[in-house]
């Protein structure tokens, strides 16, 4: 009975550390986040080559021959840099990564937060109106639970009845 007592904290303690929910951990000190990319757009001569922390929503998912291009709408960051969607949309941005990424896993409407290097403006067309989309060098993607990224326990109590047959 004792050895069981002994053994049930450590346990509790177990399971509380695996209910954590994790979130992404950049370092926002080496990136620049008070830039949006439609401020990009006007200014790339002088921020070509910064390092930027940007997140968003996916819009589109293209698998090209050599890694995967991602269209975000971005929204500013909330302190646990996750993209608040609540807040006004600060234009879009294309993101070019080289590896493959899974279009079923990074599919329109799932929420991203990046970091990359700004390198070029490139146009494009957003419907039939013309756009010119800030490109950004993937360095990381945290793609955001299906949940939106709202923390909600893993661990559940419930007390119930079962009655059969």
């Amino acid at each position: 009975m004792i050895r069981t007592l002994g053994i049930f904290p450590v346990f509790l303690l177990l399971l509380l550390v695996a209910s954590c929910a994790t979130s992404p951990e950049f370092d926002s000190e080496l990136y620049k986040q008070d830039t949006a990319p439609e401020q990009v757009v006007k200014e790339i001569e002088k921020l070509r080559n910064t390092k930027v922390l940007w997140g968003g929503l996916l819009v589109s998912s293209t698998n090209l021959e050599q890694g995967t291009q991602l269209e975000v709408l971005a929204y500013p960051l909330d302190s646990n840099q996750k993209p608040d969607t609540s807040q006004a949309p600060q234009g879009r941005f294309i993101l070019l990564d080289d590896q493959f990424l899974e279009p079923l896993d990074y599919s329109a409407g799932r929420i991203v937060t990046i970091t990359g290097e700004l390198k070029t403006v490139r146009g494009g067309e957003v419907g039939s109106a013309q756009y010119n989309f800030p490109v950004i060098d993937a360095r990381e993607i945290y793609l955001w639970p299906n949940n939106g990224g709202q923390v909600e326990p893993r661990v559940h109590v419930g007390v119930g009845f079962i009655f059969g047959n």
